[in-house]
Parts: structure tokens; C-alpha cells; sequence
């Protein structure tokens, strides 16, 4: 007996790389010298140093961030 089973599409075409967010060292540092001053910091370092994922990635091979509103991400 055969199972119906869904249709699975794999698409190698090539797709766009993500735009970056606007988030830059001086809007972290707007937030003054605090108890969490050097842990903004680490994770600004972080943040640079790390690119955000493709669809080459497994984790993310299903997930498109292309269309997230990466212009209207602000730090509060």
C-alpha cells in the first residue's frame, strides 16, 4: 500500500544575504556605565564578531530572515 506522503521541494537556487541591522557601538554605550555596562559591551563584541545565519546553516536551512523589517529594529 503507498503512503501519501507530502511532496518535498528543495531549491538550490542562491539566495540574497541578509541586511544588517542598524545597531551600532554608540547606541549601546548611550546606555551609561550601569551594572550591566561590561555585559552590553561583551555582547556588542559578540554581536560583531558573529554573522547572522544563512540557510546553509542546518538549524536555519528552513528559516528566510530576508523579509524581517531589519531597518525598524531599534535599542530601546
Amino acid at each position: 500500500m503507498a503512503e501519501n506522503k507530502p511532496k518535498v521541494v528543495v531549491s538550490s537556487r542562491r539566495r540574497s544575504a541578509v541586511r544588517e541591522f542598524k545597531f551600532t557601538a554608540q547606541g549601546v554605550q548611550a546606555f551609561g556605565a550601569g551594572a550591566f555596562a561590561d555585559y552590553r559591551q561583551k555582547a556588542w563584541e559578540t554581536y560583531q564578531s558573529l554573522a547572522l545565519p544563512t540557510t546553509r546553516e542546518e538549524a536555519w536551512r528552513r528559516t528566510d530572515l530576508r523579509s524581517l523589517p531589519v531597518g525598524d529594529f531599534r535599542l530601546p
